[in-house]
């Protein structure tokens, strides 16, 4: 049992032919997010929209980011570096476009989620956490904190801190016993969701609470 759950918890770079599955993982976990549901609020549209959107974001990044996931799936973080590999125009012409299609009568909304978002950014050279999800029914059992582990241990050997945003209030208390703290709130317009900056300094001390995770 314990050499099953070794495995299930190995974690690894995302492949090719993850991009399927992983990206459906991701829409079950995000089908009730704030954000998400902002921009999409209707849950046909949801149903349909949701799997094609990730699948275009884990596409992207892939190829100028770091994407974990544990071996036996589940879950998936979409880590920035503090220098992220090049990108050509044409690679960033593409996506926007595509994101653009996608969100067709959306857009608005879109923009208005991208403008709050930007204005919890910082300037400092940090590691940043874009995307951290886990499917309903593989979640409380420390797969996103498996996720969360490499990519923190690297940021206290290098002296580095971690940012993400977070819209679900539920997870400042998962975050803040992994060394977060909240440093930047922002709403969106439009009677949009309250979206919440966090920060973790590298060198945060052991963590606190319980092992298993919902995010």
């Amino acid at each position: 049992m314990a050499a099953d759950r070794d495995l299930a918890h190995a974690v690894r770079a995302l492949r090719d032919e993850d991009i399927e599955s992983r990206a459906g993982a991701l829409a079950r976990a995000f089908a009730s997010d704030p954000v998400y549901r902002f921009i999409h609020p209707d849950d046909r549209e949801w149903a349909r929209v949701g799997p094609r959107f990730f699948r275009i974001l884990l596409r992207h990044f892939s190829n100028h980011a770091t994407v974990l996931t544990p071996g036996a799936g589940g879950a998936v973080a979409i880590w920035t570096p503090p220098v992220p590999r090049p990108r050509s125009g044409l690679a960033r012409l593409r996506f926007t476009l595509r994101i653009g299609a996608l969100l067709g009568r959306r857009i608005a909304r879109g923009a208005r989620v991208g403008t709050a978002l930007e204005s919890l950014h910082r300037e400092e050279p940090h590691w940043y956490l874009a995307i951290l999800g886990t499917d309903p029914e593989a979640q409380r059992r420390g797969l996103a904190s498996s996720l969360l582990a490499p990519i923190l241990s690297r940021c206290d050997g290098a002296g580095l801190p971690v940012h993400l945003e977070t819209a679900t209030e539920s997870n400042l208390s998962f975050y803040a016993a992994r060394g977060f703290e909240v440093v930047g709130e922002a709403r969106v317009a439009g009677g949009g969701p309250q979206i919440w900056g966090l920060r973790r300094a590298a060198f945060a001390g052991p963590l606190r609470g319980q092992s298993s995770d919902s995010v």
